[in-house]
């Protein structure tokens, strides 16, 4: 069991990394199921490449949501510790 006053003090700058990584991470299933797209058209299979295009545009959707409100709750909570 972790008891509250043993855990590591987060900074704000890890924070701030963590998230700004995380942008960029939203990139790589958005151009995975693209390629993945691609070839199932060049191969005929429409149904599953509208298939693989909307799973791949909800994964993207729901990342970039994610992310967001991580970096909208880190920044509140910031302000409310006073830090910039």
């Amino acid at each position: 069991m972790i008891i509250a006053d043993e855990l590591p003090e987060i900074s704000s700058e890890t924070l701030k990394d963590l998230i700004k990584n995380a942008k960029y991470t939203v990139v790589f299933p958005l151009l995975a199921g693209t390629w993945q797209t691609a070839n199932l058209i060049s191969s005929s299979q429409y149904a599953l490449a509208i298939v693989c295009a909307t799973t791949t545009v909800l994964t993207t959707l729901i990342l970039i949501g994610t992310i967001s409100l991580s970096d909208w709750f880190g920044r509140l909570s910031f302000e409310e510790k006073g830090e910039s």
